[in-house]
């Protein structure tokens, strides 16, 4: 076939991909990610670390709610909602649903109603005003109780367009919302916890609508035995990785103080920024592998996907490598110019990450909910104190390296459990190459320093080979023969 030939299958490959749930859901998290740059310049410009640090110190304190309100909704979901069918699921969704909020609204009161003290024991530069911030938090919090579940039920479904609808609106009345309090109205750091409680509200209300008519309201107590059940082994993991997502940031506060913390928390959004890209991953993945697993149907489209995403984890890493320091010091007018080295490890989070949907979704199928708890609890718990450790060694770079660590070893866990349970690796070579080539460039640019036009030479002539040496080209096929299996 000529060049002149392959145009327009190259152009229908494009047409396609950008039609496929993969994309309805990569849209959401490609919007977020730069609508997070873009108020990186405003949100740096009117505050300063410090503001940061109290806004995560008290996002930190909000997480019990999440821990022990867990219901393992995803695992209730994902284990059962292709064994039942017609009323019986819409019930089971339902009996999810009125658990998530009703077990948040009852851990929601004492928090509130204790915040204060709570406040008083946890900071070390304690304001009368930070009682106002919690209680704002905690009001979010309750209004995003759906969100979770909800949307793991539209991946489920196979609901991409619904996902990418609500995605989008939050991420506007977000944006909206947080320049008018800090432009406009000349609010601070209370800007960023008014800005969080719109965007869940409106998000609620929408759900709501959403998710009408596949609920049926009926509380069951087959179903409600399963959930509770399915969350006391959820619960465990989920309080483990509460302390550990807390810990970091008191340990940090107590030991560098709130300004350093609001360095580390800055790192943190391009982490959440990178975690957006992976969960467009696990959405798309989730329901053709859930379906794969449960029925022992064949793994070539998961393996093509997953091969095709770890050529663009690649791309993308050697990027990070290269620009990760300019980004942020550009971003952030200098004030935060602290954050830029942990940008790099917050990337291998990616690789770890990614490179764990595959196994845990199994395992979710197999309803191996005391390996998937386990798993999570056992490494979390021994994560948290090497968390303690690094960060009291090493500052913020050892809190980040530590939970890199434990991140690691609950996916390598998760492995030796799911293959001793029947699975087969899946894409392990891509995962190989694409994570030498990252370390290679993050090092080699470490080693060097090159200056700003040798990096964008290097990624000039970087892209096109990783994109030959992957077949990114003939790998989108990969990610649309996803579409091809059906909810």
């Amino acid at each position: 076939m000529t060049v002149m030939g392959r145009v327009p299958s190259l152009w229908a490959q494009l047409r396609a991909l950008a039609a496929s749930n993969y994309v309805l859901y990569l849209v959401p998290s490609v919007v977020q990610g730069g609508a997070a740059l873009l108020l990186v310049p405003v949100t740096t410009y009117f505050l300063a670390p410090e503001d940061f640090g109290v806004f995560a110190l008290v996002i930190a304190i909000t997480l019990p709610v999440k821990a022990f309100a867990a219901t393992g909704a995803q695992w209730a979901i994902g284990g059962n909602y292709f064994r039942v069918a017609g009323v019986e699921r819409r019930t089971l969704l339902f009996n999810v649903l009125a658990a998530d909020l009703a077990l948040r609204s009852l851990l929601i009161l004492p928090i509130y109603l204790m915040g204060e003290s709570i406040l008083r024991a946890f900071v070390t530069e304690y304001r009368q005003v930070y009682v106002d911030y919690l209680h704002l938090a905690l009001a979010a919090t309750w209004a995003g109780s759906l969100w979770p579940t909800v949307s793991f039920l539209f991946t489920v479904q196979g609901r991409p367009r619904q996902f990418a609808l609500l995605s989008l609106i939050q991420i506007a009345v977000n944006a909206i919302t947080t320049v008018i309090c800090l432009a406009v109205l000349g609010l601070k750091v209370q800007s960023l916890f008014i800005a969080l409680l719109a965007t869940n509200l409106i998000s609620l209300v929408f759900e709501v609508l959403s998710i009408r008519h596949s609920v049926a309201f009926s509380l069951k107590v087959r179903w409600l035995r399963e959930i509770f059940g399915t969350g006391m082994h959820a619960t465990p993991g989920g309080l483990a990785e509460m302390v550990n997502n807390m810990a970091d940031k008191i340990v940090i506060q107590r030991l560098a103080g709130i300004g350093v913390l609001g360095l580390y928390s800055h790192s943190l959004l391009y982490q959440a920024i990178f975690r957006m890209f992976t969960s467009a991953l696990g959405n798309t993945l989730t329901p053709q592998s859930l379906q794969i697993f449960s029925r022992d149907l064949d793994t070539a489209p998961v393996e093509r996907a997953l091969s095709a995403w770890y050529g663009m984890l690649a791309v993308m890493g050697v990027g990070v490598a290269l620009f990760a320091d300019e980004m942020v010091n550009v971003l952030t007018h200098g004030k935060f110019a602290g954050s830029a080295p942990l940008v790099p490890i917050w990337f291998l989070l990616v690789f770890s990450t990614s490179h764990g949907i595959p196994y845990a979704t199994f395992l979710m199928a197999q309803r191996r909910k005391r390996a998937l708890m386990y798993t999570q609890l056992v490494p979390t718990l021994v994560g948290i104190g090497l968390m303690v450790a690094g960060a009291y060694y090493y500052g913020m770079a050892g809190a980040a390296w530590a939970i890199l660590v434990t991140s690691v070893v609950v996916q390598a866990t998760r492995r030796w459990v799911a293959q001793r349970c029947g699975y087969r690796g899946i894409g392990e070579r891509a995962f190989v190459g694409a994570l030498a080539i990252y370390l290679a460039a993050w090092i080699l640019n470490g080693l060097f320093h090159w200056p700003f036009w040798a990096e964008a030479m290097i990624f000039a002539v970087a892209v096109p080979l990783l994109i030959f040496r992957f077949k990114l080209v003939s790998g989108l096929a990969g990610i649309l023969s996803l579409e091809k299996i059906g909810v």
